[in-house]
């Protein structure tokens, strides 16, 4: 398990990073960084230790010797991936991927403390765009004689992992090809109040196939088995990309 765990968390840094440079950061004993006019101390952050990774094996060697705190239930492992994903892609990447429509800004974290849509992809696909469509949409806006148009930034390419939400149902998302049919079949599931995971851990090929569901919050003792049928499953098949070689 310790090894998946270091392989998963190493992949999603990789994946962010910017210019073959990636930042792997581990929560230490001792502050980093002081209280000064900038910078009000919140018990986490400013223990942050910033390792520099110039390859993907590099950022094994780190997240592998901090595997444990990583993996402790009591610890920072979350933020210091999340930490390690930003600070990959940079700051100005993030910010950059991220919409900006009516001069309403978008944060990794939303208004009620929860990660935003803008997180969560940063994780899974490595941008910190700020919707789960394929590719970009662009929204003219004609006004006065002048047009202006608005882009909004979705999924670039088919992921390794995919998304799906029950707000798609309710109107609230659309989430692309790119998502749904991911390389893995292995599935982040957003609901009304958490995440949890779909996967198949035999593949989707053939008529029949199974599906695992884990829900990390939910007591979960026992297996959860879902076998799908093709002929009452409307299941999302995206044509292969020539340029895809895996």
């Amino acid at each position: 398990l310790e090894a998946a765990l270091v392989e998963a968390v190493s992949r999603i840094i990789w994946r962010a990073s910017t210019g073959g440079q990636a930042k792997v950061c581990a929560v230490e004993g001792k502050p980093f960084v002081d209280r000064s006019s900038t910078y009000a101390p919140d018990g986490l952050t400013e223990h942050v230790r910033v390792w520099d990774a110039e390859s993907l094996d590099d950022v094994r060697a780190l997240v592998a010797y901090y595997a444990r705190d990583l993996a402790s239930p009591r610890g920072a492992g979350v933020l210091s991936v999340l930490y390690s994903a930003l600070l990959s892609r940079t700051l100005r990447g993030a910010r950059d991927d991220m919409d900006e429509v009516a001069g309403e800004r978008r944060f990794l974290v939303d208004r009620h403390g929860y990660a935003s849509q803008e997180a969560v992809n940063l994780l899974l696909v490595g941008k910190a765009v700020t919707n789960v469509f394929d590719g970009e949409r662009r929204l003219e806006d004609d006004v006065a004689g002048t047009s202006d148009a608005v882009v909004l930034r979705g999924i670039p390419s088919r992921c390794d992992l995919g998304f799906l939400t029950l707000h798609e149902a309710y109107g609230y998302y659309t989430v692309g090809a790119h998502l749904k049919a991911p390389r893995s079949p292995c599935w982040v599931v957003y609901s009304e109040s958490h995440y949890s995971v779909l996967f198949a851990p035999d593949g989707v090929d053939g008529a029949t196939f199974d599906l695992f569901y884990w829900d990390g919050l939910a007591g979960q003792d026992e297996r959860i088995k879902l076998t799908v049928t093709r002929d009452h499953y409307d299941y999302v098949r995206k044509p292969p990309d020539p340029n895809d070689d895996r």
